[in-house]
């Protein structure tokens, strides 16, 4: 794991390149670490790490459980008068990451001695734009951990 011993660096990494490597219906939405400096029209970017814990294990001096969320972001803003065009294609967006993390639960075994991943709490928001309207589904994937 060089450098570090929380495997949240291992987990986003995984997650980005499995979701990289998806179906996606259309055009592949712009994927990232973090907020960009620019957000295009469909995008999905993981975010901050919440509720993060450790336990530490009664053997070694290395081994411990982590249970921590990392928050994901789906958004879509599109030009037109109907917000029903800018949340279908967010939810649909979304259901490629639910199946995405369905078929990849332990995230191709990105952690050493085993994790796995689901995804928690969605939620929607809908707002109109100035040329358009947008959509929002955040959520957050918690991942669980032993190393």
């Amino acid at each position: 794991m060089s450098g570090t011993t929380w495997s949240v660096v291992l987990a986003k990494r995984a997650i980005l390149d499995l979701l990289g490597a998806a179906d996606w219906p259309g055009a592949m939405p712009q994927l990232s670490w973090g907020t960009p400096k620019v957000l295009e029209r469909e995008h999905i970017v993981l975010g901050d790490v919440n509720n993060s814990d450790q336990e530490w294990a009664g053997i070694g001096d290395r081994r411990r459980n982590e249970d921590y969320r990392i928050e994901i972001w789906v958004g879509v803003s599109k030009a037109g008068d109907s917000q029903e065009e800018a949340t279908t294609r967010a939810v649909e967006l979304f259901g490629v990451v639910e199946t995405v993390l369905r078929a990849n639960s332990n995230l191709s075994a990105a952690i050493p001695a085993g994790q796995w991943a689901e995804i928690r709490s969605p939620s929607l928001t809908e707002y109109p734009t100035d040329g358009g309207f947008a959509a929002f589904v955040g959520s957050e994937i918690r991942v669980k951990a032993r190393i």
